[in-house]
């Protein structure tokens, strides 16, 4: 949003725990320090630069969730940020830190998300990270940026008992995988170390482990152990069952674009060139040369991007660095990077004053994977998406996106992002020909009506995510019984109504760790006792008119749920019982419990006395383009009333 704030009175918010700022220019931070109960700070793409905020080390005793993605965030991580104990989530993608990650970073116990992708990075990566028991997700991949990387060898990780998703691809980590690699860890479900300079034999002790999906490609593999082809079909998300050995990695002198089989298309190649390349396990190439495609005439690319430029007004853009000029090739322009083939492969331009309407010659572009136009004022159709045969990823959040006609022609889409836009109207039917989706986010749009029933999402077999939040969808909950991969699903802020279904995700397995938020809807009855099934579940329902909650869903069992509140606070880290409420319906720490209601109450998880939600809890619109006196004199406000 076109408006810049600053932290000034912050000092007054004495009660203030969340506080969301993502897509506002922040003037800096000076001040954030002050905020006396900060729990969570949203600050994605706010335009924030310099190094990390030493004002946030002033937050230790509170901060326990910190989103700075998306920023130009700079220098080297201190060591000073083992001090942030309390902190569980650190999302830091895509800054310019540079350097090694600090050895005290093992001294944050209680982080469970720690992305550091798309930065600097570089160097051994500390072996604390090993040690971190409570982490589950840790991202450091190099897909894009050039630079130092990611060197030395790979760390075991074999005391990591909770650490479900590893990416560590593309950088020069070298030696060989450890023997006791992920040793402690029974809940990984995807490790991704391709394009390494990894060496060796993959340990058997792999092969002992629960099934889950491991990415070796681009690396100097030499051997494989067989065992592993014989284990559970489910490993690599059910590939070993269906294409065998090759869903791990094609073997020596066969290749493929993958460097393994996952799909029909993408079969392991025999090899007959000269060189070494194919030589390994999940080589890519063959004799230099990737598997054959349609390819383009490079000036022909450089054509469409210069169409993009002049209808979208590059003059304006903000960054726009070597764009036009002909003395640079197109692969060295801002937001563009190439395959090594010098084809467009990524399009990022988010955030970056862009306007009018994208040319449908983008999409001719063959092998583009991922087009990002978030956070830009223009006018976006889906004219030849057909033809982008290779996009994977689409993001156009906050683009004033008013249809997606068109839409489902796009075939191979896996992420699609298009929340805080202007959709209107029933779902619409087409996004569930997109039967490859696997993120789907509509969030804070204005659909309305009834969402399809579950026979049309089960078109959606690969579905793992869905956003749906601060909508006006009416009508029942589907049941969602035949997403077997559906494990994050947020209907929040909506107007849903009847009971939850007793076979909702029915079919997920009960090791995943599984995200619902039903909050803020008009949902009445008990929760499913069935839900019991899971082992580890985020469920959030404040905000309804539940009259039952199983006391099964509060024993040792679930301790896990809610992040480990239910095993601190019980049936009232899931709803505060009836009579009783919070700003959050549930209670969540030690200074949150459910308080005593003066008025009776027939529900769970209410946030106001009286069954009256509180101000703050249904958004009713989107801010547009606000000046930046109207913001700080709001922001200002609100701090003093939080007083």
């Amino acid at each position: 949003y076109n408006a810049i704030l600053s932290f000034k009175g912050i000092e007054n918010a004495q009660n203030l725990g969340i506080l969301y700022l993502s897509e506002i220019v922040v003037d800096s931070m000076n001040g954030i320090g002050m905020a006396p109960a900060l729990r969570r700070l949203h600050l994605t793409g706010c335009g924030l630069s310099g190094p990390f905020p030493e004002e946030l080390f002033d937050l230790s005793s509170t901060l326990q969730e910190l989103y700075i993605a998306y920023n130009d965030f700079t220098g080297t991580l201190p060591s000073k940020i083992g001090t942030l104990t309390s902190l569980t989530d650190l999302y830091a993608y895509d800054n310019e830190f540079y350097g090694k990650i600090p050895s005290a970073i093992g001294l944050m116990t209680s982080l469970r998300n720690l992305v550091l992708a798309e930065n600097l990075i570089s160097g051994q990566l500390p072996h604390e990270l090993s040690s971190m028991t409570n982490l589950g997700l840790f991202s450091c991949f190099r897909r894009f940026k050039d630079g130092p990387k990611l060197a030395g060898t790979l760390p075991d990780f074999s005391a990591n008992p909770t650490l479900t998703d590893l990416y560590l691809d593309h950088n020069n980590i070298e030696g060989t995988i450890p023997s006791d690699f992920l040793a402690a860890s029974s809940q990984a479900y995807l490790v991704n170390l391709g394009f390494n300079d990894l060496t060796g034999e993959v340990p058997k002790e792999v092969a002992d482990l629960p099934p889950f999906q491991i990415e070796l490609e681009g690396n100097q593999i030499t051997s494989f152990p067989k065992k592993l082809c014989k284990s559970d079909d489910e490993w690599q998300q059910g590939d070993l069952g269906i294409y065998g050995c090759d869903a791990f990695m094609c073997k020596p002198g066969y290749y493929s674009k993958y460097g393994r089989q996952n799909t029909t298309d993408s079969s392991c190649l025999v090899c007959n060139a000269d060189g070494d390349d194919s030589n390994y396990w999940g080589s890519t190439t063959c004799g230099g040369k990737p598997p054959p495609s349609g390819g383009s005439d490079k000036q022909t690319e450089y054509k469409i991007l210069m169409e993009l430029y002049l209808s979208c007004g590059g003059s304006g853009w903000t960054r726009r660095n070597n764009w036009g000029h002909d003395d640079v090739h197109f692969c060295d322009w801002y937001g563009i990077t190439c395959t090594e083939r010098k084809t467009v492969q990524t399009i990022r331009l988010g955030a970056n004053n862009i306007i009018g309407t994208p040319p449908p010659s983008l999409f001719d572009l063959p092998d583009l994977e991922l087009l990002w136009l978030y956070s830009n004022p223009i006018s976006f159709r889906f004219e030849n998406i057909g033809s982008a045969t290779n996009l994977y990823e689409l993001r156009l959040d906050s683009t004033n996106l008013r249809t997606v006609k068109g839409i489902s022609g796009a075939p191979s889409l896996e992420v699609l992002d298009l929340r805080f836009n202007r959709l209107k109207g029933n779902f619409p039917l087409e996004i569930l020909e997109l039967t490859n989706i696997v993120s789907l986010q509509m969030g804070d749009n204005y659909l309305e009506g009834p969402l399809p029933g579950s026979d049309h999402w089960a078109k959606m077999k690969t579905l793992e995510e869905l956003r749906l939040g601060v909508n006006r969808i009416s009508g029942r909950i589907p049941d969602f019984r035949s997403n077997v991969l559906l494990s994050d699903i947020d209907l929040s802020h909506n107007l849903l109504s009847g009971e939850i279904p007793s076979n909702f995700i029915s079919k997920v397995p009960s090791d995943v760790p599984v995200v619902v938020n039903l909050a803020n809807n008009k949902l009445h009855g008990p929760v499913p006792e069935q839900l019991d099934r899971f082992e580890k579940m985020t469920l959030y329902l404040r905000g309804n008119q539940i009259e039952v909650l199983p006391v099964s869903l509060c024993d040792n069992d679930n301790g896990s749920w809610n992040k480990g509140d239910v095993a601190r606070y019980s049936c009232d880290a899931i709803l505060c019982s009836p009579g009783t409420y919070n700003e959050l319906g549930r209670q969540s720490s030690e200074e949150t419990p459910c308080l005593p209601c003066s008025t009776p109450s027939s529900f769970y998880g209410q946030t106001a006395c009286g069954g009256l939600t509180s101000a703050s809890s249904r958004r009713t619109g989107q801010i547009g383009w606000i000046s930046r006196s109207m913001l700080s004199a709001c922001i200002l406000a609100a701090f003093q009333l939080l007083a």
